[in-house]
């Protein structure tokens, strides 16, 4: 059970999200930076991704369970593992 009850409920979430959140949509660049991130330190393909966005939209602190904490990424994005 994924919690909700229809695709109109889970529709409606999106549009929620949307309207309070700004989201940050995939692009080329960050595609390709997830590609370089993936040769570059053997991040998984969904985290490469993640890290690649973050870049983009320059967060300081990407806080992640899966990802080494404490690891510094291309010398200005901080991961922290929350359960460390």
């Amino acid at each position: 059970m994924n919690g909700f009850n229809s695709e109109a409920e889970i529709q409606n979430l999106i549009e929620s999200l949307y309207r309070k959140y700004t989201v940050f949509e995939l692009s080329q660049d960050i595609l390709l930076q997830a590609s370089k991130i993936r040769i570059n330190h053997s991040f998984f393909f969904w985290d490469s991704i993640v890290a690649a966005s973050a870049l983009d939209c320059d967060a300081e602190y990407l806080i992640s369970e899966d990802m080494q904490d404490g690891f510094l990424l291309e010398s200005r994005l901080k991961i922290m593992n929350p359960f460390a």
